[in-house]
Parts: C-alpha cells; sequence; structure tokens
C-alpha cells in the first residue's frame, strides 16, 4: 500500500535540499574583499577617467570649430584695445602681446563678452601681478572669465591634462582674488564700449611709438606667424613652455620661501626682539588676538596693557610689560555705596 500523503513532511524534505547557512552565500575571504574592493576602486575610476575623455573630446570639438572660422576683425580690435591699455607696466610692453593674447583667445574660444570680462580681470589681477609667470597668468585670467559666464568643464579638464600643475595654480589664485571677481552689468557695458572704440580714436596729442606699431603688424601678418608655425612643431609646444615656466616658478618660490619669511618684520620682531627676551610669547598672543580677541586671554594677575582687546593696532616692537591699573573706590575715595 501506498503511504497516505502527508503535507508537512513533503515540505520538510523540499526545503531540507535548499537549507544554507546563514552567512555561506555571502562570505568573502580577505583576498576576495580585496578584489571586490579593487574592482570597485577601478570601475569609478574608469568612469571618471570616460567623463574626462568625454569632456576633452568636447573641447576639442569646440576648437575645431572655434578656429576654422578664423579671427573675426571685431575680436583683433578687442584685443588690440586691450594691448594699448594704459594698465600695462612698461616693462611688459616688450613681449609680443598682441600674439600671446590672440592664442589664448583661440585656446579658450572666448566670445566678445568673454573678452571684455577677461580685460577687466586683466587691469584688475594680471599686469601688476609678479607672483607667476606672465604666460599662465593670462590662461588663468582667461578661463575664470570663460567660468564666469558659461560653463567651461571641458576647458578645466583639458588645460589640466596639458599642464599637470594647473589644478593646483589656479586654487591658490582663486582663493586670492575670489572676493574680487564679481562684474557688474554697468562696468561690463562701460568695458566694452571702450574696447569698441577704434585704437587711435581719442583727441588727445601724444607721442607715438611707431616701433611698437611695427612690431605689431609684423607680428599679425600671416608670414610671421607662419615662420612660428615652422618653428614650432604643432599647439602642443605651448603648453609645454606653460609647464616648464610652472616648474621652474614652483622651484624658485619653494627654495625661497625659508628667506623671504625670515626677512618678514613679523619673524624679525618674533624672534629676535631685544626689548624683552619673552617677545615670542606676547608675539604669538598678540597676533592671535588680532584675529580673535578672545581665543588668548591670560589670568588677570598676568595681564598686560597689550593683551587687552582693543580696536588700534599697536606697533609689535614694542613690549615693556605694563600692569592693568585696576578701579580701586578705596584708594579714589569714593563710596559705591551713596548716591553721590
Amino acid at each position: 500500500m501506498c503511504e497516505p500523503y502527508n503535507r508537512k513532511r513533503a515540505l520538510k524534505s523540499r526545503t531540507n535540499h535548499h537549507v544554507e547557512e546563514p552567512n555561506k552565500r555571502f562570505k568573502l575571504s580577505s583576498y576576495e574583499e580585496e578584489g571586490e574592493r579593487d574592482l570597485i576602486i577601478s570601475s569609478l575610476s574608469d568612469k571618471n577617467t570616460g567623463s574626462k575623455r568625454k569632456l576633452i573630446n568636447r573641447y576639442e570639438k569646440e576648437y575645431l570649430d572655434f578656429t576654422s572660422s578664423g579671427i573675426s576683425q571685431k575680436a583683433q580690435l578687442l584685443i588690440r584695445r586691450i594691448v594699448h591699455s594704459k594698465e600695462i607696466p612698461s616693462e611688459m610692453r616688450g613681449q609680443p602681446l598682441f600674439r600671446l593674447l590672440l592664442d589664448v583667445y583661440e585656446k579658450l574660444s572666448l566670445n566678445e563678452i568673454e573678452v571684455t570680462v577677461w580685460s577687466i580681470y586683466l587691469d584688475r589681477f594680471v599686469w601688476a601681478d609678479q607672483e607667476f609667470p606672465l604666460r599662465l597668468l593670462l590662461i588663468i585670467s582667461a578661463y575664470a572669465a570663460k567660468s564666469y559666464l558659461s560653463d567651461a568643464r571641458h576647458f578645466y579638464e583639458y588645460i589640466k591634462s596639458k599642464i599637470p600643475g594647473f589644478e593646483e595654480v589656479y586654487r591658490k589664485w582663486d582663493f586670492k582674488n575670489k572676493g574680487w571677481l564679481e562684474v557688474s552689468g554697468k562696468e561690463l557695458n562701460l568695458k566694452y564700449r571702450y574696447l569698441s572704440e577704434s585704437v587711435l580714436a581719442c583727441n588727445e596729442f601724444r607721442i607715438i611709438e611707431y616701433n611698437y606699431y611695427v612690431d605689431e603688424i609684423l607680428q599679425s601678418s600671416p608670414p610671421y606667424r607662419q615662420d612660428l608655425k615652422d618653428l614650432s612643431s604643432g599647439p602642443d609646444d605651448e603648453w609645454d613652455v606653460l609647464n616648464v615656466e610652472l616648474e621652474s616658478c614652483s622651484t624658485k618660490a619653494s627654495n625661497s620661501f625659508s628667506d623671504s619669511f625670515k626677512s618678514t618684520a613679523e619673524y624679525k620682531s618674533a624672534y629676535s626682539s631685544p626689548i624683552n627676551p619673552f617677545s615670542n610669547f606676547y608675539n604669538i598672543g598678540y597676533t592671535a588676538m588680532m584675529y580673535n580677541p578672545f581665543i588668548f586671554s591670560p589670568p588677570d594677575p598676568f595681564s598686560y596693557e597689550m593683551m587687552r582687546p582693543r580696536h588700534i593696532q599697536v606697533p609689535t616692537q614694542i613690549f615693556k610689560p605694563v600692569p592693568v591699573r585696576y578701579f580701586n573706590p578705596v584708594e579714589t575715595g569714593e563710596n559705591l555705596g551713596s548716591n553721590n
């Protein structure tokens, strides 16, 4: 006879074939965990590399479209007006500024409004800056003008691929000047009207240096530009020059940092003050006080007049301790309890 069907026994026998340890399926060895982690990191890096490659391809396409039409006459007029700005120091006028500005204009595919903002940034930050080379400052200021008005991520990725140290330098420059990057509509309109005028449209009489104009004409002539292209193997040579200038600037800055810091007045007053042997201690406290008057407060018996919060900046060379004179009603003969 057949055994009668038992539903509970059938379910139990069916599930016994598939019972596993709770963590057996997801239990990984240390080597497998490292492999999974490396796989995740590599996939993320591949994704970042792919996105960067797309941005660079986008830049190359826009650059070809921009340069295929050539430099417009309006753009040449705007850049020529920038070159003739009175803000440019005399020592910079010996350089081929017109050609340098045109090269940066082509690399970043600037339109007329971006050129106008770039001109404002040149007057604000570039002509008086001696921290970085001129070529690098032109690239930085032009990219700042580009990113101020539009999405310039693809330009940023392309410049980083050509200049490995550009990201660090640009962050340093942006941190120093980020409070003055905003351009009002009125200032933009006035600057655009100024750049749109002819170079010799003013009525004032002045002596003209014709050698400067001859050099400018020669630099903008097709044979001269063709000779420059023949001397260089391609547009990457300009990026190589920028890399060399950036490396030399970084090396020079790192070597001269210690000497330049030791020559400052803060270092001398903090470590070599002959007036007070404890001037180093009080200098540090006073420096902290100037930024936050409440983070450095010595005990009352040892308080000094110079250590108290004040709005008048005391010279750091005066460190003679002066005890604080506290109010004493007995000494002055006044009675705090009286109403008189």
